[in-house]
């Protein structure tokens, strides 16, 4: 599995100064909003764009459903209390 590492790249979203990249791609997520993007052109990206930059262990139905609930955390729709 890729790993990842923390880089001097602020997010324009948010504009957290620090993001990770993913692997050797040019995949950045930033941890403080949830932002995926391509950190060569700013293009945003899916989660299912982000699995094929990582051997992950999860098959396209499972990331469907992975995007699915993180947007229903993102409008508040559910809630760690």
């Amino acid at each position: 599995m890729n790993g990842i590492t923390i880089i001097e790249q602020a997010c324009p979203r948010c504009a957290q100064p620090r993001t990770v990249r993913v692997g050797t791609s040019s995949t950045l997520v930033c941890f403080n909003c949830r932002h995926l993007w391509n950190g060569l052109d700013s293009e945003v990206i899916s989660v299912a764009d982000l699995a094929a930059a990582v051997d992950y262990p999860f098959t396209s139905g499972e990331l469907g459903r992975l995007e699915a609930y993180r947007a229903a955390v993102r409008a508040g729709f559910y809630r760690d209390w």
